[in-house]
């Protein structure tokens, strides 16, 4: 079992690391900071501050819901909010995650979403 989530891990990490490299610039380096104060008037920061409560709350499948139901396929910044928000969460225990019912399946099926929601493939049946 736990070799099975590792390897699922290191499949989310490769997959968020692909999306970044190949629509956000070759920027690879995506991780947001739960504790971070958001600035005010920094893009995404309102979202972003919203995201990172709820997360920190456990409260996952809400926070992936307004995830989706604030970013728009014409806003690059929307994306890498997207991959920070997967990343992070592919970063917490799967005991954290399943007791805010989200396992880790639904993270890649999440970043799997956002990937169809800008238009990405990496090729392999996406």
């Amino acid at each position: 079992m736990f070799y099975e989530e590792d390897w699922l891990m290191r499949q989310i990490n490769m997959m968020a690391r692909a999306i970044a490299k190949l629509a956000c610039g070759g920027e690879t380096s995506i991780r947001y900071d739960l504790h971070r104060q958001i600035k005010p008037g920094e893009v995404g920061g309102d979202l972003r501050s919203m995201l990172t409560a709820l997360t920190a709350q456990g409260q996952f499948c809400k926070a992936e819901d307004l995830l989706f139901d604030s970013i728009h396929p014409d806003q690059p910044d929307d994306l890498k909010l997207g991959l920070d928000f997967y990343t992070n969460l592919n970063c917490l225990p799967d005991e954290v995650l399943a007791a805010g019912n989200f396992p880790r399946e639904e993270v890649k099926s999440g970043l799997e979403d956002l990937m169809h929601f800008y238009g990405i493939s990496l090729g392999e049946n996406n």
